[in-house]
């Protein structure tokens, strides 16, 4: 069993393995930027002198305490979690097909994690039903 769980790993792990590296790719072109003009210089002097003095006290009445977000963990974890802390180098040159990879392993990161924390309260409930 566990020599197939390995060979499934193994496995999964070359085929989404990126080969953009190996694949050779002829449509790059090179572009120059010969055809840039600058436009009007650093500051005209009529900009400068048009200028109204700024008033150094904000009259507005908005408050220094922000509201509270409506984000939950599992939003924040299935946004970014593990596919983007562990497997965001790999899965990003994969394109969409990457983001819905991460995607999938983060649902699969949650899972584990909730079925965790069921054996734990469960195994909790146990010893103490047993004492």
């Amino acid at each position: 069993m566990m020599k197939k769980l390995i060979a499934a790993i193994t496995a999964s792990a070359l085929l989404f393995t990126p080969v953009a590296n190996i694949i050779p790719d002829h449509g790059i072109k090179t572009v120059e930027a010969k055809g840039f003009k600058k436009s009007g210089g650093f500051g005209s002097r009529s900009s400068i002198l048009d200028k109204k003095p700024q008033s150094k006290y904000n009259n507005s009445t908005k408050s220094s305490v922000s509201k509270q977000k409506n984000r939950s963990l599992m939003k924040g974890l299935i946004a970014g979690g593990l596919a983007g802390l562990l497997f965001g180098s790999l899965l990003g040159q994969l394109g969409i097909f990457g983001s819905i990879l991460g995607f999938l392993i983060n649902l699969i990161g949650i899972f584990i994690l909730i079925y965790a924390v069921r054996k734990i309260f469960k195994l909790i409930r146990r010893r103490s039903a047993h004492s």
